[in-house]
């Protein structure tokens, strides 16, 4: 939902809006929902072990239980490491409590710390992609072949040209 103002408005409806079952989902939200297409923690474990089967990640505090420390919205930095790289994630259940929420906790975390590696960053866009290719076509192989040779001669120590 787009409107700043449902957040505190009763059934998550502000007096902006008006609430409409969806042709796309069937679900009932106002006029002005979003959709964005969703990676599920199991896509992403897929997505993590093709890229890198010996992937792993850690919470990046522990409580005095050496237990994964959870802030105080009950969400959870973690460190994912792939290939070698590390990227920082955070991951929440939206004031849900219990067993699944710890687990939805690690999923969100783990899908927002992939997407720092670029995994379902397409799905997750809320850009206009058709515009973005646009954009990126419209880059010439001079202008990167340019920046190429830049990145090289001064890798190599010689006169950047």
């Amino acid at each position: 939902m787009t409107c700043s103002q449902r957040r505190d408005a009763r059934f998550k409806v502000c007096d902006n809006r008006r609430r409409v079952r969806c042709d796309g989902c069937n679900a009932s939200l106002t006029e002005a929902h979003i959709h964005l297409d969703y990676v599920g923690h199991a896509d992403i474990t897929l997505r993590l072990l093709e890229a890198d089967p010996l992937w792993t990640w850690e919470p990046m505090a522990f409580d005095a239980n050496g237990l994964p420390k959870f802030d105080d919205n009950g969400g959870m930095w973690i460190r994912l490491t792939v290939g070698g790289h590390q990227r920082i994630g955070y991951g929440d259940a939206q004031g849900k409590k219990g067993p699944n929420a710890v687990k939805e906790v690690i999923g969100d975390a783990l899908r927002n710390a992939a997407m720092r590696f670029g995994a379902g960053t397409a799905l997750w866009s809320k850009s206009d992609a058709a515009r973005a290719a646009a954009e990126a076509k419209a880059l010439s192989c001079s202008t990167i072949d340019a920046a190429y040779a830049r990145t090289r001669h001064s890798q190599e120590g010689g006169p950047t040209p």
